[in-house]
């Protein structure tokens, strides 16, 4: 029996104890203490203390995760400002590039059509490029396509809307062309290894690097006098029959946005 009322008494303070724990967690424990109600002060101690450690414990936890948000929060801004700067410097490298076009189009007397570039041959076989003008535009087979007033291919096939260009750095491309400082001819063909060469040089010639390297007009489609490239490194040897040497263009043809297509 004595047992019994023990374990009741025991069990009553445990219940005390979790309520002045809970009023003490919410703040509500001096209202009592103000009407007298006063328990034990040990017993109020030791779970006054339990229940500021839970209030910090769970503070910690809170705060924990509104840092983790407020973290989430600016890495999330920090992905679009880096993504809208990204997309400004292409923006800007995209007008460059136009401003370029336009301004050689606004010297020039040729009859020429803008064009944007589609895209490139996905097939890989050939050095191509996909435009957005064709027989709609008065775009014909043939025609030559410049960048920037440098010549950089000519049409090899028409459809209603859109038409393909092979770029002079393809092995299949052959331009009539001359070293503009002194009217030799040769021949300006496309290659893997070197973009472009000229050869079919005689060997009297006068070939320097930084030569000019023109069209010479021999074909009705591509007019004389526009501008292919510059002479790079001479590769042909004096006991050669004909001289050859590279020729550098002045645009770079990996990254065409914008081109011209001469109209006749």
């Amino acid at each position: 029996m004595r047992s019994k009322r023990q374990l009741g008494v025991f069990s009553l303070l445990i219940f005390l104890g979790l309520v002045l724990l809970i009023l003490s967690i919410n703040g509500l424990s001096k209202p009592l203490q103000s009407t007298g109600v006063q328990p034990s002060r040990p017993l109020v101690y030791v779970f006054s203390k339990a229940g500021n450690s839970l209030k910090s414990f769970f503070s910690y936890f809170s705060s924990v995760n509104s840092v983790n948000r407020k973290n989430a929060a600016l890495s999330e801004q920090l992905r679009k400002l880096q993504q809208e700067n990204v997309a400004l410097q292409q923006y800007k490298l995209e007008n460059e590039k136009l401003r370029e076009e336009l301004a050689f189009r606004q010297k020039t007397s040729l009859n020429l059509v803008s064009a944007t570039v589609l895209g490139k041959d996905p097939t890989g076989f050939s050095q191509s490029l996909v435009l957005n003008i064709g027989k709609s535009s008065g775009i014909k087979v043939g025609a030559a396509v410049l960048s920037e007033g440098f010549l950089i291919g000519k049409i090899v096939s028409v459809d209603t809307f859109t038409s393909k260009v092979l770029l002079v750095t393809d092995p299949q491309s052959t331009i009539d062309a001359q070293i503009s400082s002194t009217g030799d001819n040769g021949i300006v063909r496309g290659s893997y290894g070197s973009g472009m060469i000229i050869e079919n040089l005689s060997q009297s010639a006068l070939v320097n690097n930084n030569d000019r390297v023109m069209t010479a007009g021999l074909s009705a489609e591509i007019p004389r006098g526009l501008l292919i490239g510059n002479v790079g490194q001479l590769q042909s040897q004096k006991s050669d029959l004909l001289q050859r040497a590279t020729v550098i263009s002045g645009v770079d043809l990996k990254n065409l946005e914008f081109v011209s297509v001469i109209k006749e």
